[in-house]
C-alpha cells in the first residue's frame, strides 16, 4: 500500500472518530433502541408464544418433500392473488434451514 494510499485512510479514520465523539448520545441511543428492539421480537418466540399457521406448516410440507423427492420447485408459494406466485427462494431458503437442521422442522422455527 503506498504513503498517500496510507495517509488517506488515516484521515478518513480520524474524522470519523471525531464524527462519532461528537454524535455519541445518538448512537448510544440508537444502540439502545436496536436492542430493545430485538428484545421484544424475539421475547415472545424464545417463550413459546409464535404463531405456526397454514402458511408455515404448507411451506415446510413442501420443503420436505422437496428433500426427500429431490425434485425442486420452480413456484413459490401462492400470493393472495390468484395465478400470482413468490419466487422459488424462498422455498430454497428452507430447504437449506431443513438440512442444516437434521430435517426436522423445528430447527426452521428457531432460525425464523
Amino acid at each position: 500500500m503506498g504513503k498517500k494510499k496510507r495517509d488517506f485512510i488515516f484521515n478518513q479514520l480520524v474524522v470519523f472518530k471525531k464524527d462519532i465523539g461528537s454524535h455519541k448520545t445518538i448512537l448510544i441511543l440508537l444502540f439502545f433502541i436496536v436492542l430493545a428492539g430485538i428484545y421484544f421480537r424475539t421475547s415472545g418466540t424464545l417463550k413459546g408464544y409464535f404463531a405456526f399457521t397454514f402458511d408455515q406448516g404448507r411451506d415446510l410440507s413442501v420443503t420436505a418433500t422437496m428433500f426427500k423427492t429431490h425434485k425442486l420447485r420452480l413456484l413459490g408459494p401462492p400470493t393472495g392473488i390468484e395465478g400470482v406466485f413468490h419466487g422459488a427462494w424462498w422455498y430454497y431458503l428452507l430447504l437449506a434451514l431443513y438440512i442444516s437442521g437434521k430435517r426436522k422442522s423445528n430447527g426452521n422455527c428457531w432460525i425464523f
